[in-house]
């Protein structure tokens, strides 16, 4: 970042925190009903097949639902949390980017703006007010969350854990069909990861993968083994991660041998080639249920 675009960025975040001052508390909290009601109202003012359900109140159905999340770690900033600013900015930028982001699609699907509900823009104005006070909040302190030991148990607890996280946001990732709604969770899953990164969750979980490396090695045998029985039958996932698997597996045993040993040798991959072999033979066998190739 050059010298000028740093000194309008901090520029533009005193005047910020100068026009809020003292009111910054309260502008958030009310940032924070205003993105709760909008997201239990309805975005759309009449059912046209936006995903979603946004035409009915009462839930937050669709993409509602990602930017209530994010309404949580947009609230941070109220705490004395290390790393608070950061979370919180995230956070009220994913529910700024999701609601705008549903908002246009509606008017863009619907005919126009008059296909926006008040739902739509009462997140809007949520997700603004609680950036705004986001950016107000005083300058991060370092996080100290990975120079806090925990016990044994409890840091290999948390390290299955969030594996098992992780594999439960692929599992239902991979379950949104529509566009809009999966641009709306990828959206959601990027800010809450640069929310946690800010608190220093991200750094405290590679700490522990490093210390507990068996643990970690055990659980992400687990969740890979684990994975084809989210997919309901489904083979589509299972063969587009098995050959992510085996071009990854590839790439390293060609950085090991040509980039680390320095040899220009490729015989590594007749490995591979008995593999496919081998796999070809036998998903075409009368008891093979599964489709290897």
């Amino acid at each position: 970042m050059s010298i000028e675009t740093a000194a309008i960025r901090q520029g533009l975040v005193d005047g910020v925190r100068r026009l809020l001052g003292p009111r910054r508390a309260v502008v958030a909290v009310v940032g924070a009903v205003l993105a709760v009601v909008g997201c239990n109202t309805p975005w759309a003012t009449f059912a046209f097949g936006y995903p979603g359900k946004l035409s009915l109140g009462g839930f937050p159905g669709g993409a509602r639902t990602y930017a209530l999340v994010l309404v949580v770690p947009a609230l941070v900033g109220l705490t004395r949390r290390p790393g608070r600013r950061a979370a919180a900015i995230a956070g009220a930028s994913g529910v700024l980017g999701v609601s705008v982001g549903n908002l246009v699609g509606v008017a863009n699907q619907g005919g126009g703006f008059g296909a926006v509900a008040y739902g739509a823009w009462l997140a809007a104005a949520g997700g603004l007010l609680l950036l705004l006070a986001a950016v107000a909040a005083p300058d991060d302190a370092a996080p100290t969350l990975a120079e806090r030991p925990l016990p044994a148990v409890f840091e290999m607890a948390a390290v299955a854990a969030s594996l098992a996280a992780v594999l439960a946001v692929v599992w239902y990732g991979l379950g949104v069909d529509e566009a809009t709604r999966f641009a709306s969770f990828a959206v959601t899953v990027g800010f809450a990861a640069v929310a946690l990164a800010g608190l220093g969750v991200i750094s405290w979980l590679e700490a522990l993968y490093q210390r507990h490396r068996a643990v970690t090695l055990t659980a992400s045998a687990v969740a890979a083994a684990a994975f084809p029985f989210t997919q309901g039958g489904e083979a589509q996932w299972i063969r587009v991660f098995a050959s992510i698997g085996i071009f990854a597996t590839a790439a390293i045993g060609l950085n090991v041998v040509v980039g680390l040993a320095g040899l220009l040798d490729l015989g590594y991959i007749a490995f591979f080639g008995v593999g496919a072999y081998v796999a070809a033979l036998t998903s075409g066998a009368g008891t093979t249920t599964s489709h290897i190739v």
